[in-house]
């Protein structure tokens, strides 16, 4: 029983990872841990748990719920991850942006300049 809910586990990440909501580094982090809970759970069906089991009940009703806990965290960050990316391309592409409306031509001369070639082009039409 509870090795099928670490093999549904594996089966939920693997569709938020499909859905993009789950990088790929949180996925197989949790497949992994997936996979050795179901390992360690087919080992105890195997080889029997000790005399005084009981103990383990809390831990047993805990986990799933704390887990499930982790999987939602860790596909909050990686929403979080991709949102920031996005962020710091949109904030490098405006700076760009910005840096190329602010920067002065090659061709640009003072004011002062312009109207002293505007005199000397028309002495040069009109001699």
């Amino acid at each position: 029983m509870v090795g099928a809910f670490f093999v549904g586990l594996g089966g939920l990440v693997t569709f938020l990872f499909r859905r993009a909501m789950l990088s790929m580094r949180y996925w197989a982090g949790w497949l992994f841990t997936a996979a050795c809970m179901a390992f360690g759970s087919a080992l105890t069906l195997v080889f029997g748990t000790q005399r005084d089991w009981y103990w383990s009940i809390p831990l047993v009703v805990a986990a799933p719920v704390i887990l499930l806990i982790s999987v939602q965290l860790s596909v909050s960050i990686s929403g979080h991850r991709r949102l920031i990316i996005r962020l710091a391309q949109e904030v490098a592409e405006l700076t760009g942006r910005l840096d190329a409306a602010t920067q002065p031509t090659t061709d640009a001369r003072p004011l002062s300049a312009l109207a002293h070639s505007d005199q000397n082009d028309e002495h040069a039409i009109n001699p």
